[in-house]
């Protein structure tokens, strides 16, 4: 009913090629068929070779990454990077991207730039650290995850680094860790 509605409105002029276009991409979901993921591949094809780089950044973050639409994000996010390669908070919400729609290996090497790029200390430690985290979680390396997650929480004192840590235990049995973790934040995170 969708694409119906977005064909007629295109027909009738009350919707611009573009805006049909970018209606078509956004109503595909993350988690659609590989055929479906495949069409909207090539629909960002068109949309990012038509439109300025900075309309295309704004859709990323602005639109797409808002909307949990993720995987249009990640596309706009690295046609972004291409000619803005230093900008960090992009970097950021591309690792975050990767992670919710599985791309573990691909966080995994977003973290790394941000760590290789921003050092692993205060806030771009925390994050890419955590973000790692999550990646290992994902890919089910429960340990690497406690690890990354408590260099997380080392760089910045959060409590998302010990959730993480509370799940790759409990996933892997290690009762000793989630008792440590849980008196980690009863005692270090302000109440």
């Amino acid at each position: 009913k969708a694409k119906a509605l977005i064909d007629r409105a295109e027909r009738d002029g009350t919707q611009t090629p573009g805006q049909a276009l970018l209606k078509r991409i956004y109503m595909i979901l993350d988690e659609a068929s590989v055929e479906d993921q495949e069409r909207q591949a090539k629909l960002l094809e068109v949309l990012i070779a038509s439109q300025p780089v900075n309309y295309i950044h704004m859709l990323g973050s602005k639109t797409f990454f808002v909307d949990k639409r993720y995987r249009p994000a990640i596309a706009c996010f690295n046609h972004y990077l291409m000619s803005e390669p230093d900008d960090v908070s992009i970097r950021l919400k591309l690792a975050v991207a990767y992670n919710e729609v599985g791309l573990y290996d691909e966080a995994d090497r977003a973290a790394n730039y941000l760590l290789e790029h921003n050092g692993a200390e205060g806030d771009y430690g925390a994050f890419a650290y955590s973000v790692k985290a999550t990646a290992a979680l994902g890919r089910k390396y429960y340990r690497r995850s406690i690890s990354f997650a408590q260099k997380a929480f080392d760089a910045e004192q959060k409590i998302h680094p010990l959730m993480i840590m509370q799940l790759a235990a409990a996933q892997s049995g290690e009762l000793g860790t989630i008792e440590e973790t849980t008196r980690k934040i009863e005692d270090d995170l302000p109440p």
